[in-house]
């Protein structure tokens, strides 16, 4: 009887050493991909932030830019967005093989987290974009033209391109 009981624990201690075990490889592993992820992240932010080719404003910058009456381009980008993720690198290597320097970027990152879903799309919709990554073409207040994803199609170097050509004709 004792040598069953015996085997039983044994059973059981095997079974929450297997589980714990199961536990703590998993969360090492989620461990290592957040850390890999925010090293990615912070490579393209730097990228994007030193790039000696765009100029990094804020928000209020835009709201001068365009009670001055200028005509300027701005990129709205957004450090946690996925879309932003996936275009910001080819969008840095762009800008460095066209060296364009007349682009402003705004990360509205920030804004987005302390902004109610309300207070978010009036935002949006006050600046002229739905979504990131988005590029606008302000003359003075009005906006002259936008590129942003296309239905489920997200934005691209192509599509940057081709609406960058076509403002500058």
């Amino acid at each position: 009887m004792n040598r069953n009981i015996s085997k039983v624990w044994l059973i059981i201690l095997t079974g929450i050493i297997i589980v714990v075990s199961s536990v703590l490889i998993i969360k090492i592993m989620d461990n290592n991909k957040l850390k890999e992820r925010t090293t990615l992240l912070e490579k393209r932010v730097v990228s994007l932030k030193y790039n000696p080719y765009l100029n990094n404003i804020r928000i209020e910058a835009i709201d001068t830019l365009r009670s001055a009456g200028m005509d300027f381009i701005v990129y709205f980008d957004r450090s946690d967005c996925s879309d932003c993720e996936l275009f910001d690198p080819l969008f840095n290597q762009y800008l460095n093989e066209k060296q364009i320097s007349t682009i402003y970027r705004v990360d509205v990152k920030d804004k987005k987290m302390n902004l109610n879903d309300k207070e978010w799309g009036e935002f949006k919709k006050k600046y002229g974009f739905s979504q990131t990554p988005a590029f606008i073409y302000y003359s003075g207040d009005q906006i002259n033209s936008i590129v942003e994803q296309e239905d489920d199609k997200p934005l691209n170097i192509k599509m940057f391109d081709k609406w960058y050509s076509d403002i500058l004709e």
